[in-house]
């Protein structure tokens, strides 16, 4: 049996993005620490997801703290068996952050990533930190 890590689950993100985003990279960066994916959607936007296998509280502030630098910020979890008690416990914590959700899950091998809430729009994005992550991006 697969234990998961999440090292695990960053990696099989990755190699999802890849085959619909030109720029995808991990452990980016960005102000004083790394996120662990960064790519740019078919909108031209800069996104984050920070991946966690349980910690979604400690998730959810680095990835406020990545909000200052991209266009939106996530944080993706394995698929919680009892979706919606999670939910319910939740989404007050991710709307007041601004904060989307993922949920990674394995089926028969094959692997899925599904957007659960989508993150709203940055409009605080500190414009130098901006450039120096882009520089990063586009070395």
């Amino acid at each position: 049996m697969l234990i998961m890590t999440e090292i695990y689950i960053q990696q099989k993100i990755v190699n999802i993005l890849k085959n619909t985003c030109l720029i995808v990279m991990d452990e980016v960066p960005v102000l004083t620490r790394c996120a662990d994916i960064v790519y740019r959607n078919d909108q031209n936007e800069l996104i984050s997801i920070e991946v966690k296998l349980a910690d979604w509280k400690k998730a959810i502030k680095q990835a406020k703290d990545h909000s200052l630098v991209v266009d939106r910020a996530y944080i993706c979890l394995p698929e919680p068996k009892q979706k919606d008690v999670f939910l319910k416990k939740i989404k007050k914590y991710l709307g007041d952050a601004s904060i989307g959700l993922l949920f990674y899950s394995e089926i028969n091998g094959e692997e899925c990533l599904k957007q659960i809430i989508e993150a709203d729009k940055n409009q605080r994005c500190w414009r130098a930190s901006r450039v120096i992550l882009e520089k990063y991006l586009y070395a």
